[in-house]
């Protein structure tokens, strides 16, 4: 791990502990901007002096010095990881998903913790999310919709939640098909797969928050070079939310199954495109490949 990556995490990640205090992702670029602006040597050392230039308060230099002295605890969470077999991927690293920092820019995440085998992330990314309980027909589109992701080559994306994601996920398992399951607590629990990478953002032992939550499903949408909706509430959830997120940010061109209900009707009227299940064996020719 290079300086560079090891002060973005010092200031961007809890590091296991809930009671530290890191900058968020908009502090964090905001402070980036303001330093490159007062030099042009990205590899010079930040300082209180080059803080207060930059026009933070003595009281925001001191907590950022503070956040940058901690490397006996980076290292040590660091140590920890390798010992379960977990990677670190940050923005500033090779292995980063060049396309997620395309469609998010600077609210990608700042540091992706990863748990199984990270090429998958250079493959063609396809999402697929939906209501935890599915109707018949819903269920058999988000079956389909895995075992044709991985017909046609490509990776499946989802929360690994039950309902449509874990079934997206067995149709592509059912092929052989390799999936990416991002997660909005931490990798303890889950099972390991060769054929499942498991992300999660902040720190790889934190438990579920709404917040966590709420930005996996907005890093599941931007993932994917389409998001593939195989049913959602209309008006409420993390289905709805999350699309209506993608709609306003342009993460990915959104497919949903047109199943006849108001939600689908509705998210079609908002930029969704409508797509039946007989639309799912040509998924590559709607994204070029």
């Amino acid at each position: 791990m290079t300086p560079r990556e090891a002060g973005l995490l010092l200031l961007t990640s809890h590091l296991g502990d809930p009671e530290r205090s890191p900058l968020t992702g908009a502090q964090y670029w905001k402070l980036s901007k303001k330093i490159l602006a007062l030099t042009p040597n990205a590899d010079r050392e930040v300082d209180c002096d080059l803080l207060l230039s930059a026009g933070c308060s003595q009281q925001e230099a001191d907590h950022i010095m503070l956040l940058l002295s901690q490397n006996e605890l980076l290292e040590t969470y660091l140590r920890k990881a390798a010992r379960c077999g977990y990677g670190c991927l940050t923005r500033l690293s090779p292995g980063y998903p060049r396309h997620l920092l395309h469609v998010m820019k600077t609210h990608a995440p700042a540091v992706l913790w990863t748990w199984g085998n990270t090429d998958f992330l250079q493959k063609t990314l396809i999402s697929v999310v939906g209501s935890r309980e599915l109707r018949s027909a819903n269920r058999e589109f988000a079956d389909l919709a895995g075992r044709e992701i991985a017909r046609q080559g490509c990776v499946l994306v989802s929360g690994g939640a039950r309902g449509a994601d874990l079934t997206a996920q067995e149709g592509a398992a059912a092929l052989g098909g390799a999936s990416v399951v991002v997660l909005p607590d931490c990798f303890l629990g889950h099972q390991k797969d060769a054929n499942v990478l498991y992300l999660c953002q902040d720190s790889f032992d934190l438990p579920f928050t709404a917040q966590r939550a709420l930005s996996r499903n907005h890093l599941i949408h931007a993932l994917g070079r389409i998001t593939l909706v195989a049913q959602s509430s209309q008006g409420r959830g993390g289905t709805w939310a999350g699309v209506q997120a993608n709609l306003q940010h342009h993460w990915s061109p959104v497919y949903c199954y047109q199943d006849g209900s108001s939600a689908a009707q509705a998210l079609c009227t908002q930029g969704a495109v409508s797509m039946e299940s007989r639309m799912l064996p040509h998924i590559s020719e709607l994204i070029g490949i």
